[in-house]
């Protein structure tokens, strides 16, 4: 049978840059070999799965995890960004160069008809909700092929264009984190040495302080959703057993997302210690090793068997369950989200967490698991909502100016929540 060339989807528009081992290489930019594996499952689980899929399709029969198609990625002309990945502010890994080609040829070819025309019918959402590279949950490497989005992302929300280049992707990938630390770590500038300094200035002919000087803070969401499951996460649970500042109980002033602060301290000591601690920030993916560096040591995370388990069902890894796909419009991006829930036995896996200090040797903090009966659905419908964060975050301080930045940020918070909550469709969530 003669092959096919689905030229009509030869048209391929990148949005975001790449992470790239080689991107100091001309014409480095994504590659056939990582979008193909990525595609296949795409297209198997669109087609009812490997069951259901006709046996002519397969490359090997034999092997049914490749369908018969190839792809070829050509690069149009590059734009040049000086900087590495670390260069943005959700990128902590070694140094590596990101790649930006903003527009590329797809070429698939296909023998089989019917294989072509499954593909197309899925190739366009497979990209807007796929992207590539290190950090893509994060938003780095998103591609499309240019064509109307369809409607099942989870929620949405804009980004304003923020001059050009670099400076542009920076200011991108700034409110993405922002907005993601909301989520799973909280805000704590005055803690935080990177700070929110970096976010849209309010006024830029004004010299905010240094991030060190601002007060901007805000308990995560995923630790009110834990404490109203009677769960305690291993933050406390680390601090118990290394910080003697633990020992006492915490400023009465810095209230938590709308429980009495300090939310883990019940007034019945008793009672305190039969709340469970569970890994709950890891349920947004699990982070093997820590840096704190306001105390100077690191947390390490180690999966481990039980008596339920054996090595073949033993959790490695766990990727985030939110991808941001940003897409770039005439003025500024819309940032789409994806969202799954958490497979039940990552949930129910046991995480083995160290403090590691140079000076004080090695403290066991325990066995503990992440987070059981977390239902992604549940969170987003109570917590997706400009007025959780609005009970959560606290902006006040004794600079004016820096108080103003502080509003500025929450406001800017604010907004994002409100257009994700506006957009929110519940059953869009991917099951696990």
């Amino acid at each position: 049978m003669p092959r096919i060339v689905i030229r009509k989807y030869n048209t391929l528009y990148q949005h975001t840059p790449l992470i790239h081992f080689q991107g100091e290489q001309a014409g480095a930019t994504l590659r056939a070999s990582q979008v193909k594996p990525q595609l296949d499952r795409y297209l198997i689980a669109a087609g009812g799965g490997e069951k259901a899929i006709p046996e002519g399709w397969w490359a090997k029969p034999a092997d049914q995890k490749s369908l018969n198609f190839r792809l070829k990625i050509v690069p149009g002309k590059a734009t040049k960004l000086s900087g590495g990945a670390k260069l943005y502010s959700n990128y902590f890994g070694d140094e590596r160069k990101v790649t930006f080609h903003p527009i590329l040829q797809l070429n698939v070819d296909v023998p089989d008809p019917n294989l072509g025309v499954h593909i197309r019918s899925h190739l366009s959402e497979f990209f807007y909700q796929t992207n590539f590279g290190t950090r893509a949950s994060k938003g780095f490497g998103s591609f499309s092929l240019g064509q109307e989005i369809k409607k099942n992302y989870v929620f949405k929300f804009a980004v304003a264009d923020s001059g050009t280049g670099e400076r542009n992707f920076q200011n991108l990938f700034r409110h993405i984190e922002f907005f993601h630390r909301s989520l799973r770590t909280g805000l704590n500038c005055f803690m935080d040495p990177e700070g929110l300094n970096v976010y849209p200035n309010p006024n830029p002919s004004k010299n905010y302080p240094s991030s060190n000087n601002q007060s901007l803070y805000m308990k995560p969401h995923i630790f009110s959703y834990a404490a109203q499951k009677d769960l305690v996460w291993e933050k406390k649970a680390v601090k118990e057993k290394t910080l003697s500042i633990w020992k006492n109980k915490q400023k009465p002033e810095r209230p938590a997302q709308g429980h009495p602060w300090p939310a883990w301290f019940p007034e019945n000591e008793s009672a305190q210690q039969e709340l469970t601690r569970a890994t709950v920030r890891d349920v947004f993916g699990l982070s093997t090793d820590q840096s704190w560096m306001a105390y100077k040591f690191k947390v390490a995370k180690k999966p481990v068997a039980n008596a339920e388990q054996n090595s073949s069902n033993q959790i490695e890894r766990a990727p985030s369950p939110f991808t941001f796909v940003p897409v770039k419009l005439a003025q500024g991006f819309a940032v789409y989200v994806y969202a799954r829930q958490p497979d039940e036995v990552y949930l129910n896996q046991r995480i083995e967490v160290v403090v590691e200090d140079k000076n004080r040797g090695n403290t066991a903090i325990g066995k503990l698991q992440v987070f059981p009966n977390f239902k992604m659905d549940d969170f987003l419908n109570e917590y997706l909502d400009p007025k959780e964060v609005a009970k959560a975050i606290l902006t006040k301080d004794k600079n004016t100016e820096v108080q103003e930045q502080n509003e500025y940020l929450r406001d800017l918070l604010l907004e994002m929540y409100t257009q994700a909550k506006a957009s929110l469709k519940l059953h869009n969530i991917q099951q696990a």
